[in-house]
């Protein structure tokens, strides 16, 4: 998906601005792919993925919107440490549950 991305940014008729989805699973391979594409301008919306590991967040320059479920443990169990990391870096993000 990385090198997918990465062709799409620069191809002759792109503006230079990527944008990621994915649901479940995919959710988490935006996730990763936000922190692998570096200083690309992007922007990731992952639902209900596995969240990039803190330590990551200081890489990433996407901005994310990430919407998470309801009644999801497995995954809801690492929101709070994700949004604080946001925070601390101050990175942009949104969160909605």
């Amino acid at each position: 998906m990385l090198n997918g991305a990465r062709f799409i940014n620069s191809h002759a008729l792109s503006t230079g601005r990527l944008g990621a989805t994915g649901f479940h699973f995919w959710g988490g391979v935006v996730n990763a792919l936000a922190v692998e594409m570096g200083d690309a301008r992007t922007v990731a919306v992952p639902y209900y993925g596995r969240a990039a590991m803190t330590a990551d967040v200081p890489k990433l320059t996407a901005a994310l919107m990430i919407q998470n479920a309801e009644d999801d443990p497995r995954i809801n169990e690492a929101v709070p440490a994700y949004a604080e990391a946001f925070k601390a870096y101050g990175k942009t993000f949104e969160m909605h549950t």
